[in-house]
């Protein structure tokens, strides 16, 4: 006999391939089987029909009868023997034609094809098919980069298993593994970009970028941004440090200027200028006057004004730690769910060990939906309705 029974399902002895499964007697299944065997031409001939003969749905992870739609900008009337992709949802099969329709500068409408699928697709979630596929996996396998076929990533076998389950293992970095908060960084995915480490945990270093951090920090200080005003948005927190210049200024000089009818970048370069740069006369405010009046600013004044920035600058600091995005980098070997499975279905290495298996083709996914390959629809699945989809 070339079948065995396995729970509520059969498998074929020689190959271990799962026929299928069914909710009531399993027995009743394997005797039909076995009855008309010797008339199939092979697995989905078989199970076509025990599928007219018992009455009853198949189930399995993935179901052989499964409904399954394919999107396409072109004039259908039959699918070619060619892989073709499926959807087991109708919006991403137009989503999907839609973006080849939009890539490819068609102005067409959009054809839905609905089918039965009556092959048998490989389920890395189906504990047999998985075992199958380990067990023919070589130790490493070159992946592209999703179109990009020329650039590859190399995969040993262990993580390239756990990734065709949707399973992604994040490496750490030496440079993330030893930082510790208040640290600096390079940023590992482009070096001449300096991170700031803002924090910490068991799993993850987290950081943001420095000069993104300092253009908050400047605008909310200086009041304003010439390009973006998003970046100011913390100005509040410096208001009163920037009335404490701008009084000082009008003290000294004898004025009465305000802001925001006058930039406060020119009274603060003043008082730069009196601070850091004493003894030279500098008035950006006015700079035709004609006295020899200078910005004069005692200690006391300048340690007042320092700490009324400083105080500012450190509210502020940490209010851009917590609502600025973060970066997360793993300080230890952590496994994510992923949402894109199909390139280490496609590529050239797992797509035809599948196909090799006798498989119809393979379900992956993609942005999160599950998406069908089937290597031949002209056998594997029915057309059940064609329909214009619109647009």
């Amino acid at each position: 006999m070339p079948y065995e029974i396995r729970g509520k399902c059969i498998y074929r002895k020689d190959t271990g391939a799962k026929v299928g499964c069914t909710k009531s007697d399993v027995h009743k299944y394997m005797a039909a089987l076995q009855m008309h065997a010797h008339e199939s031409e092979g697995i989905n001939e078989v199970r076509r029909f025990v599928r007219k003969t018992l009455s009853e749905s198949l189930i399995s992870e993935i179901e052989m009868n499964k409904t399954l739609y394919h999107g396409t900008p072109y004039a259908f009337k039959q699918f070619k023997n060619r892989t073709t992709f499926f959807s087991d949802t109708p919006k991403f099969a137009i989503d999907y034609a839609e973006t080849k329709a939009q890539d490819a500068a068609l102005d067409n409408d959009i054809m839905l094809v609905t089918v039965e699928m009556l092959g048998n697709v490989f389920d890395p979630h189906n504990p047999q098919d998985f075992a199958r596929l380990a067990e023919r996996m070589p130790e490493s396998v070159e992946v592209p980069h999703g179109t990009w076929a020329m650039f590859t990533d190399t995969y040993y076998k262990d993580e390239m298993l756990k990734r065709v389950r949707g399973i992604a293992t994040e490496r750490p970095l030496d440079i993330m593994v030893n930082a510790k908060v208040g640290d600096e960084v390079p940023d590992p995915s482009y070096n001449l970009d300096i991170l700031m480490v803002v924090g910490r945990d068991n799993d993850y270093v987290y950081t943001v970028p420095k000069k993104r951090f300092e253009d908050f920090l400047k605008a909310s200080a200086m009041g304003y941004d010439e390009h973006f005003n998003h970046l100011s948005k913390y100005k509040d927190y410096f208001e009163s440090w920037r009335n404490a210049i701008v009084d000082l200024y009008n003290k000294s000089m004898g004025s009465t200027y305000q802001y925001p009818k006058y930039n406060f970048k020119k009274f603060y370069d003043t008082y730069e200028y009196a601070t850091k740069r004493k003894g030279q006369k500098y008035d950006f405010v006015n700079p035709y006057r004609n006295d020899d009046k200078v910005l004069e600013v005692t200690p006391e004044e300048e340690r007042a004004i320092d700490s009324m920035y400083e105080k500012a600058k450190e509210t502020v600091s940490e209010i851009l730690k917590k609502e600025m995005n973060k970066s997360e980098w793993a300080i230890r070997p952590i496994e994510q769910p992923i949402d894109n499975t199909w390139t280490y279905m496609e590529n050239d290495t797992v797509f035809n060990i599948i196909k090799n298996m006798g498989y119809d083709g393979y379900v992956a996914k993609e942005d999160g939906h599950n998406t069908y390959a089937i290597f031949d629809p002209t056998k594997s699945v029915k057309i059940i309705d064609i329909k214009r989809a619109g647009r």
